[in-house]
């Protein structure tokens, strides 16, 4: 397989070998295959993806629903943040991402797990 991109009308084009028709695929499909790999990437990972900031990243710390590693895939930094413990020894930026994280996984309630 091989894609390329042309220079003329900036399609992408698909090719998969010999005997096979190639695929044509614009920029915005180009950029729907790229999220969908990344969000399958990310799930294999076991990461949360800032829907906002995309270069944040949240990976759950295992055992404890209330904490997490935020990390900037630019630079590597990364950063221990709570679900409410104090946050003012981090960027604005990654305890947005927290909390961003947070409320799209919120905290689970002991009745959640009651059998009838």
């Amino acid at each position: 397989m091989k894609l390329t991109k042309r220079d003329v009308d900036d399609v992408y084009r698909l090719d998969f070998g010999p005997g096979t028709a190639p695929i044509f695929l614009s920029e915005e499909e180009m950029d729907e295959i790229r999220a969908h790999l990344q969000a399958e990437r990310d799930e294999q990972l076991g990461r949360w993806r800032d829907p906002k900031n995309p270069d944040m990243v949240v990976y759950p710390i295992p055992g404890d629903l209330d904490a997490v590693w935020v990390m900037r895939e630019g630079d590597g930094s990364r950063y221990h943040a709570t679900r409410t413990g104090p946050r003012n020894l981090i960027p604005h930026y990654v305890s947005e991402t927290a909390d961003r994280y947070f409320a799209a996984h919120p905290e689970p309630k002991p009745w959640e797990k009651a059998k009838p």
